[in-house]
């Protein structure tokens, strides 16, 4: 038993809230691939892709590093069928969400490494079709992956502090306790 205790519906909220997120990115990333004329010719390619994007979402606790590599590779294959950069909201908005949670809920290495992959993607991807010169959407793209990242980071470093702090606390209390013990034990030999 940990010292945290845990929320028995934690789990169930955590898997609704994924859910409707995927949800909301399936749906918001078909309205705007086959609502936005700069789009449409090439929604029969990126709807796919869209959907999986998507999906990648669900495992975004469980699995962040291989999920977050998974979302924006989605995004860039959808970016290589033609989707224009400046177009693509939905994807971006599955992409911070996605390095929110390699950043939140994967270990520090892991998390440095899964930035990295994504960073590679984008940039790769960039690079391919616009060429190495544009600054500007490399530096673009890697403030939104890294901020989500830091974001991610911020948040599992409070968790992390909040958890080490109760223990802490409860390590204190035991002490407290098995003080208070011994003296009474010794107060009753004393007596006796």
């Amino acid at each position: 038993m940990g010292v945290v205790a845990e929320d028995p519906n934690a789990a169930a909220r955590d898997v609704r809230f994924d859910v409707a997120v995927a949800l909301f990115v399936s749906v918001a990333g078909q309205f705007e691939l086959w609502g936005n004329a700069a789009i449409r010719p090439h929604a029969a390619g990126a709807a796919p892709l869209y959907l999986a994007m998507a999906l990648g979402l669900l495992g975004r606790r469980h699995w962040p590093v291989p999920c977050g590599t998974f979302v924006v590779a989605c995004g860039a294959a959808a970016l290589l069928t033609g989707v224009p950069m400046n177009e693509m909201f939905v994807p971006v908005l599955a992409f911070v969400v996605a390095q929110y949670s390699v950043g939140a809920y994967s270990d520090r290495k892991p998390a440095r490494i899964g930035l990295a992959f994504a960073l590679a993607i984008a940039w790769a991807t960039i690079a391919t079709i616009k060429g190495p010169t544009v600054v500007g959407d490399f530096s673009m793209s890697g403030l939104q992956l890294a901020g989500a990242w830091g974001a991610g980071r911020l948040v599992r470093q409070r968790l992390d502090d909040a958890i080490a702090a109760e223990r802490r606390m409860s390590e204190a209390q035991h002490l407290a306790t098995s003080t208070l013990q011994n003296a009474v034990t010794q107060e009753r030999m004393r007596i006796a």
